[in-house]
């Protein structure tokens, strides 16, 4: 069949537009996987960070810090994550802390809006945020305020356990004595309803285990199978 000139023009110009538009389609698909491989890369690192930073308070001090401080009549006074700034390069936050004072003291609370960025997780929408997206797992074998020695030996028997999690949508403030027990988790990391106002809005769950490993479950898994992937069961 004979095209005249003008029809062989539209047929070139629409083949290198249909071109063009695939070339966009595959770059914008190259950028966007690079940019999540980044993303995962950069949650990772942040839970690793927090692990070594745990060994360094822990080779200091001689064990783990606890999960809270407490005053002379048991009340919770400041978080592990407190504790742990100045191995976090946080020492000047952590030299204005009156830690003699509650963490919702009001000179304590003037603080809030200067927490490290390493508890603030790369999913996390709510880039100045004053809450934390990093939370320790209350366990039979939590290593919380427990000796090098021990934390090693429950490392050894029970590698897999879940330590710290990452919890997208917290309402926890970073500076607050709160925490999670496996129950506790479970109830937000796999809500009834989706309306759950602390629940994950990551498409997996991402936690550190006990001997330092990161690791990824996605999130429609059932519940007793999560439970014993933390637990370090599976």
């Amino acid at each position: 069949m004979w095209f005249g000139c003008g029809h062989r023009k539209a047929l070139v110009v629409g083949g290198v537009f249909a071109v063009a538009l695939l070339m966009a389609a595959f770059w914008a698909w190259r950028m966007h996987s690079a940019y999540a491989t980044v993303k995962v890369a950069n949650r990772i690192s942040n839970l690793k960070m927090l692990y070594v930073a745990l060994w360094y308070y822990a080779d200091k001090e001689g064990s783990f810090p606890v999960l809270y401080t407490t005053n002379g009549e048991g009340r919770p006074m400041q978080s592990w994550r407190v504790l742990l700034l100045p191995y976090l390069d946080q020492k000047p936050l952590y030299s204005q802390m009156i830690l003699n004072q509650p963490w919702d003291n009001p000179l304590n609370r003037r603080l809030l809006g200067l927490m490290p960025e390493s508890y603030r997780s790369p999913l996390e929408t709510e880039k100045h945020g004053t809450t934390t997206n990093y939370l320790a797992v209350l366990g039979p074998h939590a290593p919380w305020g427990s000796s090098i020695e021990s934390v090693r030996r429950c490392a050894a028997r029970h590698p897999a356990e879940i330590m710290l999690v990452e919890v997208v949508g917290s309402k926890t403030p970073w500076m607050a004595p709160r925490d999670l027990t496996l129950e506790d988790l479970l109830d937000i990391l796999l809500p009834e309803s989706d309306n759950n106002a602390g629940s994950s809005r990551a498409a997996d769950i991402m936690y550190l285990t006990i001997s330092g490993d990161v690791r990824t479950v996605e999130r429609n898994i059932d519940r007793e199978s999560l439970r014993g992937l933390l637990l370090g069961r599976r």
